[in-house]
């Protein structure tokens, strides 16, 4: 996937901030669970905002995370549309879904940019 250039320069600034070195591997390691949950929802609307098929896909069936949770909440908060809590459950599961749906994407992409970082440093 091609990504842009305000969305590589978006990762390089997570892998600068959350990268850390590690002794035994002699390099910067950066795992995805370390990276914050509204970095994480950032780099997927990144991905979304620049590719419609993948938005499509996250959003729809094509997501296993669309019919066990994404669909359910937002049937409850149709249902509801003025309870806050539906409406708070209702974005939680709709940020988590599409963003889980997008981690091997974002997992690449992260992988790609912190070679670059620890060439980057080996040079410095």
């Amino acid at each position: 996937m091609k990504h842009t250039k305000n969305t590589i320069h978006f990762v390089d600034g997570l892998v600068n901030f959350y990268s850390k070195w590690d002794k035994l591997s002699e390099c910067y390691v950066l795992k995805i669970e370390d990276i914050a949950e509204f970095d994480m929802h950032k780099i997927s609307s990144m991905i979304l905002a620049n590719d419609d098929d993948y938005a499509n896909s996250a959003t729809s069936f094509d997501n296993p995370f669309y019919a066990k949770h994404m669909l359910p909440s937002l049937i409850k908060f149709l249902d509801n549309s003025c309870d806050k809590q539906y409406q708070n459950d209702f974005l939680d599961k709709w940020k988590n879904g599409v963003t889980a749906y997008l981690d091997k994407i974002i997992n690449d992409l992260l992988e790609e940019r912190m070679e670059i970082y620890n060439k980057a440093k080996t040079y410095e």
